[in-house]
């Protein structure tokens, strides 16, 4: 198997954020899920690579603001419920 470039990833990301905004999917409710499967199923590309994991996070959602702008105003959720 050949590895992507990381342009081609990008690209490929960027598609697929699009295709779903374009179907209706709430995009912020989409990467806020998973973030939260990644973090649970400690999904790494490399071992241990937890900086990794922070800047794709950061990239998903700089990619959903750009795509179905910025997120929709709500109320700060109680850490306790969290």
């Amino acid at each position: 198997m050949q590895m992507a470039t990381k342009y081609q990833t990008e690209l490929a990301l960027k598609a697929l954020l699009i295709e779903l905004n374009h179907s209706g999917q709430d995009l912020y409710k989409l990467i806020d899920d998973a973030i939260l499967r990644m973090q649970q199923e400690k999904i790494f590309v490399k071992e241990d690579s937890y900086r990794e994991r922070g800047g794709a996070e950061d990239v998903l959602f700089i990619n959903v603001e750009a795509i179905a702008g910025k997120r929709p105003d709500i109320a700060p959720g109680n850490i306790e419920n969290f």
